[in-house]
C-alpha cells in the first residue's frame, strides 16, 4: 500500500446508478445503507479480515460435526493466481505468524474433526506456534484428499508449555511452491488440545465454531467509499453526519493513518475497483449538459492539509469539460460553486470528493446541485427498490422489484472489474421474479444492474 492513497484518477470500472435530469441520486445524502459484509467466528480473526477483495472464503456451514455450525474455508482465483484462506488465533503480518494470545496449558496434541475437498497437488494446513520467551515453536499438520464425512483427526505437538500460541487452519498449503487449485475447501469443527502426559489443558475460545459476528458498513445510498476495505480493521473513513446543510445528514470523510499508511477518507459516485492500480474511481452514465453547479462543504484539516473534489465529463471515453479545486479550512457550511463550458452532450461523469492527506483532517458534504443548461430544477425520480434472494446464493439467484414495473428492463450481472457476464430483457410487471443460475459463476462477489427508461440501479451479491 503506498504512503498515501490519495488518487483522482479519471476511469471507468462500470455504470452503477443513472443520473436524470442532470442531478445525482442521493445528492444531499439523506439516504443510507447498512450492508452487511461477512460473518466471522466470533473471537477468532480470519482472512475475510486481512483480504477485503476475498471476504466470503471463510464462511459459516450449517454442516456440523458439533452443534449447530461448522466452519468452512475455500479458494479463489485472484487474476489468475490462487489465493486461500484461513482463521486464527494470535496475530500476523506480511511474514505470517507474528505472535500469540495467552496460553500457557501443556499440550501435546491438536484434535477435532474435518470434511475436505483437496485436489490433486493441494493440502489443507494446521498451524500451530508456541512462543516462549519471544522464541516461535512451529507444528504443522495437512489435510488430504477428500473426505465427505466428519472425521477426527489428532495431530502430535511438541510438548509443552509457553507464554503464547499461534493458531489456525488454512484452506491451502502456504508453505509449498505452487499455491493449490481454486475448487479446494475445508471445514473443521470440535477442535481441542490435549495433554497426553498430564492435567487436561485450557479449552479454545469458541472450539466448535458456534459463534459468529457479522461485520457491517452504513454508506451513502448511489455513493461509493473504502468503507468495505476497511472494515475489518475498525475503520470506517466516511460516516453519517448530523446536522448537515439541509435535511437530516450530510456525510463526513475522514484522512485516517493505518500502521505508516496514511488513507483519504473519500466518496466516489461512480463503482471503486480496489484492485485496479491506475483507474480505482468508476463514471456514472449522464446525458445533461449544465453550466453551473455547487457544493456545500465543511472543513476541518489537520495542519495547512486540504480536501479536494475533481469533477469531469466524458464522452466516448475522453474528457470534454471538467472542473477541480482545493478545499480549505471552514467552520461552517459553506457553498463551492464553479462553472464550465460543455459544448456536446457527454455520455458519463466522475465526481470524487478527498479529505486531504493529512491524518484526522475531516471533510463535510452536502447538496450537491447541478444548474444551468437543460438541466431541470426537479428532484430525481424515486429509486427502483429490489429484493435479492438467497444472498449469499450457490446455484440460483431471485430478483423481485419491491412494486410494479410496467417497463421492459433490462438486466446485467458484472464481476467487481466491469465484466460483463449475463445481459437480457425481463418485465417486472405483475409480481413478476427474475432467475438467474449462477452455479455458471465462480465462488465471488458480483454485481446486478437494472436498466429501465426511469432508472438505473445496481447492488452486490455473493456466491459461494
Amino acid at each position: 500500500m503506498k504512503k498515501t492513497i490519495f488518487l483522482f484518477l479519471l476511469s471507468v470500472v462500470f455504470s452503477n446508478l443513472m443520473a436524470q435530469n442532470g442531478q445525482l441520486l442521493n445528492r444531499g445524502f439523506e439516504n443510507w445503507t447498512n450492508e452487511v459484509l461477512y460473518e466471522m467466528p466470533s473471537q477468532w480473526k480470519s482472512s475475510n479480515t486481512d483480504n477485503p477483495n476475498f471476504n466470503n472464503l471463510v464462511t459459516k456451514s450449517s454442516d456440523a460435526q458439533n452443534g449447530s455450525f461448522s466452519v468452512k474455508l475455500k479458494n479463489a482465483d485472484d487474476n489468475g493466481n490462487i489465493t486461500f484462506s484461513y482463521v486464527y488465533l494470535g496475530t500476523i503480518d506480511n511474514d505470517g505468524p507474528s505472535g500469540g494470545f495467552p496460553y500457557t496449558s501443556n499440550f501435546n496434541k491438536v484434535n477435532g474433526y474435518y470434511k475436505c475437498n483437496m485436489l490433486t497437488g493441494d493440502t489443507g494446513t494446521m498451524i500451530l506456534v508456541k512462543f516462549v520467551g519471544g522464541n516461535p515453536i512451529y507444528d504443522i499438520g495437512q489435510f488430504y484428499g477428500s473426505v465427505n464425512s466428519w472425521t477426527a483427526f489428532s495431530f502430535n505437538i511438541t510438548s509443552g508449555s509457553a507464554d503464547s500460541i499461534f493458531f489456525g487452519f488454512i484452506s491451502s498449503n502456504p508453505f509449498g511452491d505452487n499455491i493449490g487449485n481454486i475448487d479446494s475447501w475445508l471445514k473443521v469443527d470440535n477442535i481441542s488440545f490435549e495433554n497426553t502426559l498430564g492435567a487436561a489443558p485450557a479449552a479454545l475460545p469458541n472450539p466448535s465454531f458456534e459463534n459468529w459476528t457479522s461485520v457491517s458498513i452504513e454508506n451513502p445510498d448511489n455513493w461509493f467509499s473504502f468503507n468495505d476495505f476497511l472494515s475489518g480493521m475498525g475503520l470506517t473513513p466516511v460516516v453519517k453526519s448530523s446536522p448537515g446543510n439541509s435535511g437530516s445528514f450530510c456525510v463526513s470523510m475522514e484522512t485516517m493513518k493505518i500502521n505508516q499508511d496514511t488513507i483519504s477518507g473519500f466518496i466516489s459516485v461512480g463503482e471503486v475497483n480496489i484492485q485496479s492500480n491506475n483507474d480505482p474511481f468508476g463514471k456514472i452514465p449522464y446525458t445533461a449538459i449544465p453550466t453551473n453547479g455547487s457544493f456545500y462543504y465543511k472543513y476541518s484539516p489537520s495542519g495547512n492539509d486540504s480536501g479536494m473534489v475533481q469533477l469531469a465529463f466524458f464522452k466516448n471515453g475522453n474528457p470534454i469539460a471538467g472542473w477541480s479545486q482545493p478545499i480549505h479550512a471552514s467552520s461552517s457550511f459553506q457553498q463551492a460553486t464553479f462553472n464550465f463550458n460543455i459544448t456536446e452532450s457527454p455520455d458519463s461523469m466522475l465526481l470524487v470528493f478527498a479529505s486531504g492527506k493529512k491524518p484526522d483532517s475531516k471533510l463535510y458534504i452536502d447538496d450537491i446541485s447541478f444548474t444551468g443548461g437543460n438541466v431541470s430544477v426537479q428532484n430525481l425520480l424515486k429509486k427502483a427498490g429490489f429484493n435479492v434472494y438467497p444472498n449469499p446464493t450457490t446455484d440460483v439467484l431471485f430478483i423481485k422489484a419491491d412494486e410494479n414495473i410496467s417497463d421492459n428492463s433490462t438486466i446485467e450481472i458484472l464481476d467487481l472489474n466491469g465484466k460483463l457476464f449475463y445481459s437480457s430483457i425481463f418485465n417486472f410487471s405483475n409480481n413478476a421474479v427474475f432467475e438467474f443460475q449462477t452455479n455458471t459463476l465462480s465462488s465471488g462477489i458480483y454485481y446486478y444492474r437494472v436498466i429501465n427508461e426511469q432508472f438505473v440501479t445496481t447492488n452486490k451479491f455473493i456466491v459461494q
